[in-house]
């Protein structure tokens, strides 16, 4: 097969995921409004409105991303692998992907205050949930960081290319 045809297969992979966030979205905002209604206050109401908020924002950075991933393959197809352009979406992954690791780690942290616990427990239960909740994130953070390293490397060296005679 050729790369085109891989590039299309991937552009359909990141077109599925995208409706299926926007479905997830849709279901939270539904659940966050129409279900649970807008008072806060405490109790399981309260926990599943976190919930619910959690996920819609979580939803809204996953789209980010395959906007990002898009583009990147979008830039891909015309053979210009080591551009600026794709490595300004590799940055944008990136950031994104830091933004994604502090609201899992922020809402992790609340919702730890939400369960019931002995008090001695609690900051023990809070760093669990958070290691817990944001490994994957983490280590997917840290490669697209050396990828973005390795490609800004890159970009530089073609750069210096093009301009040597």
């Amino acid at each position: 097969m050729k790369v085109a045809t891989y590039l299309l297969l991937l552009k359909i992979a990141v077109l599925i995921s995208v409706l299926l966030t926007i479905g997830i979205i849709g279901m939270n905002i539904y659940t966050y409004f129409f279900q649970l209604g807008p008072q806060i206050g405490a109790g399981p109401q309260a926990y599943f409105q976190t919930l619910a908020f959690e996920h819609i924002i979580l939803a809204m950075l996953y789209l980010v991303i395959a906007f990002c991933s898009f583009k990147l393959l979008a830039g891909t197809a015309d053979q210009q692998l080591i551009s600026r352009k794709n490595l300004f979406f590799v940055k944008g992954i990136l950031w994104v992907l830091l933004a994604l690791l502090l609201t899992k780690m922020t809402f992790a942290w609340f919702i730890g205050n939400s369960v019931m616990i002995p008090s001695n427990r609690r900051l023990y239960f809070r760093v669990v949930g958070i290691l817990g909740s944001t490994w994957e994130l983490l280590v997917a953070f840290i490669v697209i960081f050396i990828l973005a390293v390795v490609f800004e490397k890159a970009v530089c060296l073609k750069e210096e290319e093009t301009l040597t005679i």
